[in-house]
């Protein structure tokens, strides 16, 4: 099989996915975090469980309306919009979090405003993916996003443990925020191919796009099996996800070590 390199001398898309990377990796070290901070906080698998399942439905459900606002809105807005949503909304759980811990309700509310924002997040980093690389590059550019995507699963939780035992869990919260901010000013040196303008930005055409994405999902059977596939995968790496901190707590381990 013959590699193609020249993909890699495309200075968009090495600053494209650059930025996809420091994001990926920014949120892995969050996710530590946060589970580390409610383990020690509340001591509840139930309050854990309730945040991941809180922010998996309200994706479940808004990501039907962000494949609709993808396709009605430019990708690149799209996506600096929601790096900066949580951006902001990270600094403001910072300071949250410099004198006490609080309460259970922002952690919940911070799962809901994750959930949204990533619905519309995802889509867009998919679009955008294609407009900054020729058609024969595709595969070849989604083959090397997902690779910098699981070396952040794998090095993000490492970090964000590492940050967690230097500087508490406030350290992390301000990492993740300083990787939405990089993200951004990445983003904004990033030339994406015009595409042809979108038409009926009005709310009946997005309600008709919705409409019409909600028909094809539900008369495709292939759709129907991968969401049912993908649904329960998710729920048995979130149910590990809850285990693995208490099992590790019960057994002397934790970020600081036995």
């Amino acid at each position: 099989m013959n590699i193609n390199l020249s993909i890699l001398k495309n200075k968009n898309f090495l600053l494209y996915s650059t930025s996809q990377w420091i994001n990926s990796l920014g949120d892995a070290v969050f996710v530590i975090a946060l589970t580390w901070l409610l383990v020690q906080s509340t001591g509840s698998p139930v309050v854990v469980g309730s945040y991941l399942f809180i922010l998996g439905i309200v994706k479940s459900i808004f990501i039907l309306f962000g494949g609709v606002i993808v396709d009605q809105v430019d990708s690149r807005r799209l996506m600096i919009f929601s790096d900066l949503a949580r951006g902001v909304l990270m600094f403001l759980f910072f300071i949250l979090n410099l004198n006490s811990i609080p309460p259970i309700w922002i952690f919940y509310l911070i799962a809901v405003v994750f959930g949204m924002v990533d619905s519309v997040a995802e889509p867009a980093e998919i679009t955008s993916g294609t407009r900054i690389v020729d058609k024969g590059h595709y595969s070849q550019s989604l083959s090397i996003l997902m690779v910098t995507g699981n070396v952040s699963t794998i090095i993000g939780p490492m970090l964000g443990a590492w940050l967690f035992y230097l500087g508490g869990p406030q350290t992390a919260i301000f990492t993740n925020g300083i990787s939405y901010i990089i993200s951004i000013i990445l983003l904004l040196f990033v030339r994406f191919r015009q595409t042809e303008s979108k038409n009926d930005q009005t709310v009946g055409g997005i309600l008709l796009g919705l409409l019409e994405g909600f028909n094809c999902f539900i008369k495709t059977k292939i759709i129907i099996v991968m969401a049912l596939q993908t649904f329960f995968t998710n729920a048995a790496v979130s149910a590990t996800v809850v285990a693995v901190p208490f099992l590790l707590r019960d057994m002397g381990y934790g970020v600081w070590g036995s």
